[in-house]
């Protein structure tokens, strides 16, 4: 019997759906439309054509809903037998984890484990936001290029930044001549590659803000011109669901993977090479051991 019901349900709503489509005139009038900006602040002219009140709005949206639930989830009693939301928080953080150990190391891992994560659950529910059936959350904060830029601007300084305080500046400035040209008992820096290594990381940044920024633009006209061309009828359904939930969460997994790649070049340069010099040092400390032994042996 619930079954029956099930199906009954479904034809109900297959059948309002063909109903509502076949007498719905989409208006495209407002498509293509620029956002609503605020132009002065307290008579104050604001610069470069003023700042889109939309993504100003949702992205403050989106930074509350993550505070409050953070907070929320706090006050909870954690259990060491974790229930299903404990449990599925667990499990988000521990894959975000497990990502950054396998990039950067547990030590380092587990220090960027905030940075990394943040950035992640920002993209994703400015990505799910416009699941939400309000006009104002079709105006997701990633769909604007002022929010994906300034992401892949802050992307760019942290992972700098980490490196010079990882490398040294010495260490930091001289991967940019790299790779060093022997001279005799000297090392001379390439100076024809420095400018290649600049352009590639201002690079980095153009890239990685407009590869976000192109998918969630793609992804809501796609959605608005075949919703209009089968007129709204069950398909934006799963097209909502496939490129809003889907896309939407992939898009923020590529952007994170991306910066933590990112992160992961700067901090780690010479990892390599310090870790073969101590491997190195090691085994001549044994063998140098192993020496001294065997003349107290023979002796």
């Amino acid at each position: 019997m619930k079954k029956i019901f099930i199906l009954l349900a479904v034809i109900v709503v297959i059948a309002l759906q063909l109903f509502l489509a076949s007498h719905i005139e989409p208006d495209l009038s407002h498509v293509g439309d620029a956002p609503h900006k605020i132009h002065h602040v307290f008579g104050i002219e604001i610069p470069f054509g003023g700042i889109n009140e939309p993504t100003i709005f949702n992205t403050w949206i989106v930074m509350g809903f993550l505070v409050f639930s953070s907070l929320l989830m706090l006050r909870g009693k954690r259990d060491i037998i974790p229930g299903r939301c404990q449990a599925f928080m667990e499990m988000i953080v521990g894959g975000i984890l497990q990502i950054c150990e396998d990039t950067l190391g547990p030590k380092d891992g587990r220090k960027y484990l905030p940075y990394i994560g943040t950035i992640f659950l920002f993209i994703l529910i400015s990505n799910w936001m416009a699941v939400v059936p309000v006009h104002m959350f079709e105006e997701k904060p990633t769909k604007d290029l002022n929010t994906t830029l300034g992401m892949g601007v802050m992307v760019f300084f942290v992972s700098h930044i980490s490196g010079i305080r990882a490398m040294g500046i010495k260490g930091y400035v001289s991967h940019y001549f790299e790779p060093f040209i022997p001279m005799g008992k000297f090392q001379c820096p390439n100076f024809l590659f420095a400018p290649l290594h600049i352009v590639g990381e201002v690079g980095k940044v153009v890239s990685h803000s407009f590869r976000l920024f192109g998918n969630i633009v793609g992804e809501t006209i796609i959605i608005i011109v075949v919703s209009n061309l089968v007129h709204f009828a069950m398909l934006p359904i799963g097209l909502n669901v496939y490129f809003i939930l889907g896309i939407g969460a992939i898009q923020a997994f590529v952007f994170t993977v991306l910066a933590l790649i990112y992160l992961s070049i700067q901090i780690k340069h010479d990892d390599d090479d310090e870790h073969m010099i101590e491997n190195l040092e090691e085994d001549l400390a044994h063998a140098k051991q192993e020496i001294a032994a065997a003349k107290e042996g023979v002796a």
